[in-house]
C-alpha cells in the first residue's frame, strides 16, 4: 500500500518537473520573441528548435497577419495545454489507485 502511494508520487512529480521545464523553455521562447531577439543566434535557433515541435500543432489555430504575433498566441496556448495535459495525467494516476477508506 505504502508503496503504490510512493509510485503514484514520484509520477506525479516527474509530471509537475516536466511541466516546470517545458513552460520555462516555452516562456523563453516567449520573451525572446517579444524582444525581437536575433534568429541568427545559436541560443535563440536552439531555443525555437527545441520549442517548436511543442507549439507547431497550435500556430495553425489563430492566424494573423503579421508572423511573430501568431507564434507569440501560438506559445501561449502551448502553455495552456501543457498544464491541461499535466493535470489530466496527474488525476488519471490518481484515479488508478483511489485512496482506501477504513
Amino acid at each position: 500500500m505504502v508503496r503504490q502511494g510512493l509510485r503514484e508520487s514520484f509520477v506525479e512529480r516527474v509530471v509537475w518537473w516536466l511541466l516546470v521545464f517545458l513552460e520555462g523553455l516555452l516562456a523563453l521562447r516567449l520573451a525572446l520573441l517579444v524582444v525581437f531577439a536575433n534568429p541568427r543566434s545559436r541560443l535563440v535557433r536552439l531555443i525555437y528548435l527545441v520549442t517548436e515541435p511543442l507549439v507547431a500543432p497550435f500556430r495553425a489555430l489563430i492566424t494573423h497577419p503579421l508572423h511573430h504575433v501568431g507564434s507569440e498566441i501560438g506559445t501561449v496556448i502551448a502553455m495552456v495545454a501543457l498544464v491541461i495535459i499535466a493535470l489530466m495525467v496527474v488525476r488519471f494516476v490518481r484515479g488508478l489507485h483511489p485512496p482506501m477508506s477504513i
